[in-house]
């Protein structure tokens, strides 16, 4: 699909849906990118760096580099 298509497609969705949202959609499956977020559910509480350490002092290097 390209960028075209997904224009014409989403026109069909009256507002609903946006190209992005359709290429979004055809490719991943979703429109919502927190439906890819491998820290989904109650594995971690909103204190914890991905690295798993409670309140780090480099939760947002972690975060911006990968960990």
């Amino acid at each position: 699909m390209n960028i075209e298509q997904a224009k014409l497609i989403a026109q069909q969705t009256d507002g609903k849906l946006s190209a992005d949202d359709v290429m979004n959609l055809a490719t991943y499956g979703t429109t919502n990118a927190q439906d890819m977020n491998p820290f989904q559910g109650d594995m971690f509480d909103d204190d914890t760096c991905m690295c798993g350490i409670k309140d780090c002092p480099d939760a947002y290097a972690n975060m911006t580099s990968g960990c």
